[in-house]
């Protein structure tokens, strides 16, 4: 029964892909102080889970999955930029994807580019997303991008 209860917790622990761990302090500051001078009217804040998060002309979409087969899924609801807006989500996880880093993923309402870093301990990575609108300039994409160890390693 232990070894049972201890692979069982394992298990759940190995599927969780978000830990309770903030980025790094440093990266953080440097991130507010470049958004807000880009975007002064941002938001910041930090999730339950310790990630950080900053936000400018966000609403909530209802998007409609593609499932493998080709059907359309359940459709569900996400916060996502509008055409001027961004939405940037920093979060330690342990990466068991085949994400071919960097990449931009192009969305039928706005575009995200992710990446990942690794953490201090070189066991977990910082997911980064950074979504946005259609309108946003290259330059204030990059300006924020630059701000990650080797600029997110940039496409």
């Amino acid at each position: 029964m232990k070894t049972t209860t201890t692979l069982l917790l394992l298990f759940t622990m190995a599927a969780m892909p978000c830990l309770a761990a903030k980025p790094p302090e440093e990266l953080t500051k440097k991130l507010t102080e470049k958004i807000r001078e880009l975007h002064p009217s941002a938001t910041f804040s930090v999730t339950d889970e310790g990630g950080f998060v900053a936000k400018q002309g966000t609403t909530m979409f209802t998007l409609h999955p593609r499932v493998k087969t080709g059907e359309i899924g359940k459709p569900y609801q996400e916060e996502g930029p509008d055409q001027r807006g961004f939405l940037l989500r920093i979060r330690m996880e342990i990466y068991h994807g085949p994400l071919v880093k960097p990449q931009t993923i192009k969305g039928p309402y706005y575009s995200t580019f992710v990446t990942v870093i690794p953490a201090e301990d070189e066991k977990h990575f910082y997911r980064i997303e950074l979504s946005y609108g259609s309108k946003v300039k290259l330059k204030e994409r990059q300006a924020i991008l630059d701000l990650l160890p080797d600029g997110g390693s940039k496409p």
